[in-house]
């Protein structure tokens, strides 16, 4: 053997054995990490850290086995005169990788994340059937023809405080909330036509 990354075949010749140890480490932790990424339903980022933590235990107890191995993790690098250019562009290429993907683990894992409400809802909350049944609803709250403009401005007021956060803006059940809801109850969809003719004024 006349360096780290190479090796004597038969008749004399000499050619590059394998990648280095280090470009083998990080291509084996890179690909466990995609590959757990990828996994349906996806996996809680404790559970994937701590595959990540077995993987990186396994490669480092290959590393180890023996003075060869551990000689030739690093050699890989420090510079030989008259190396291939290949393994000069894997030992940079690494240097300048390993500390971006560390430092995107670090901001990702401290980042603020936006997550649903605690409580989530099986179905709308309601008062109540005895409640519901003591609501007097005007007639004229059946046409809308009928609505002055401080009336519909109150209502705006009241769906804005309660009803938005889940229900949306823009009546269209896409609100804030709406992701905290088990699949497949979803906030009720106003502007379709279908579900309003469904609810019933006490409701409303």
């Amino acid at each position: 053997m006349t360096g780290p990354f190479k090796m004597k075949l038969p008749g004399g010749k000499l050619s590059l054995g394998k990648l280095p140890l280090p470009t083998t480490t990080f291509l084996i932790l890179a690909a466990a990490y995609v590959l757990l990424k990828l996994v349906r339903p996806v996996i809680p980022g404790s559970v994937v850290l701590l595959y990540m933590g077995f993987v990186l235990t396994g490669v480092v107890i290959h590393m180890t086995l023996n003075d060869d191995r551990i000689r030739r993790f690093r050699d890989f690098f420090i510079p030989a005169a008259g190396e291939e250019r290949s393994l000069s562009l894997q030992r940079y290429g690494l240097l300048l990788v390993m500390p971006l993907v560390l430092a995107w683990g670090v901001y990702d894992g401290t980042r603020p994340r936006y997550a649903p409400p605690v409580e989530i809802f099986q179905r709308h909350p309601t008062a109540g059937d005895e409640v519901l049944a003591r609501i007097k609803v005007p007639a004229w709250a059946a046409t809308p023809s009928r609505w002055t403009a401080e009336v519909v401005a109150k209502g705006k007021t009241i769906y804005v405080a309660n009803c938005a956060v889940c229900h949306g803006e823009r009546l269209d059940g896409q609100g804030p909330a709406a992701e905290g809801f088990r699949y497949p109850i979803r906030p009720a969809n106003f502007r379709d036509a279908g579900t309003i003719a469904q609810l019933t004024l006490p409701y409303v």
